[in-house]
Order: structure tokens, then C-alpha cells, then sequence
């Protein structure tokens, strides 16, 4: 017969299959350095697209607001301007970036964990000790006169 113990583990274990469980499964098909590398390389390519187009309402605020003509802008001052802050933002966001994936991976990582070792508890039958068991522990509610 099921106890109403296990009735409420798999329920738990039912849960986490619908929240967490195909999310966790992709994440755990790759190597830690692997999961992190990819989505660096995806946040690299949002940055640079939002620095681009940073960039152009930049250019268009220049030229349609303040009506700078393209001729009077000494490009190279602007070119390593733009160029630092551009590493600056790139370097910044990619430490933000490792930082969130190496979170979620671990965070994935413990959650499949323990669904596993609760799923491996479900199979093994529970063993029942005996009073006094051979290994010098006690579990009755009587004190040991040592």
C-alpha cells in the first residue's frame, strides 16, 4: 500500500517536473564552462546590437538637435571614444553575465540533485531498525546505561 508520505513526495516531485524540470534538463546537457561560454557569447551579441544602436540615435541627436554638421566631428577622438566605452560596456555586461549563468547553472544543478536523490528514496524500501541495531546506535526512546 502507498503512504500518504509518498503520495505527497511524488505530488512534490510532479511539481518540479512542470516548473523546473525541462528547463534544468537543457541546462544540465552542457558542461558548466560550456552553458556559460554560450550564453556570454548571446549577451555579447544583445550588447554590441544595443551599443549600435546607442550608437545611431546617438549620430541622429548630433546631426537632426544640435544640426553638427559630419565635417566639424574630429573622427578619430570620437572613434576612441566610442570605441572605449564601447569595451567598457562589452567587459561590464559579460561579468554580469557570468556571473547570472554560473547562479542559474549551480541553482539547476542542486534542484536536479536532489529530484534525483528524492526519486532514488521513492524506490528503495524503507528499513526497519532494530532495537539496539549493530551498529551501537539506539533509535527507541530508552536511555543506554554505558
Amino acid at each position: 500500500m502507498i503512504s500518504k508520505k509518498k503520495i505527497a513526495t511524488m505530488a512534490k516531485l510532479a511539481i518540479y517536473d512542470k516548473h523546473f524540470g525541462v528547463i534544468d534538463r537543457k541546462t544540465s546537457e552542457y558542461f558548466r564552462y560550456d552553458y556559460i561560454y554560450r550564453r556570454n557569447t548571446t549577451a555579447r551579441i544583445f550588447v554590441a546590437c544595443g551599443l549600435v544602436i546607442l550608437f545611431l540615435f546617438y549620430m541622429g541627436y548630433k546631426i537632426f538637435v544640435e544640426q553638427i554638421n559630419l565635417m566639424e566631428i574630429d573622427l578619430k577622438v570620437f572613434a576612441y571614444k566610442i570605441i572605449f566605452f564601447g569595451i567598457a560596456v562589452l567587459i561590464f555586461y559579460t561579468g554580469v553575465s557570468y556571473i547570472q549563468a554560473l547562479h542559474h547553472y549551480n541553482n539547476s544543478q542542486k534542484r536536479l540533485r536532489k529530484y534525483y536523490i528524492t526519486v532514488h528514496s521513492l524506490d528503495k524500501p524503507k528499513e526497519k531498525r532494530k532495537r539496539g541495531s549493530q551498529d551501537g546506535s539506539n533509535f527507541t526512546n530508552e536511555r543506554s546505561h554505558h
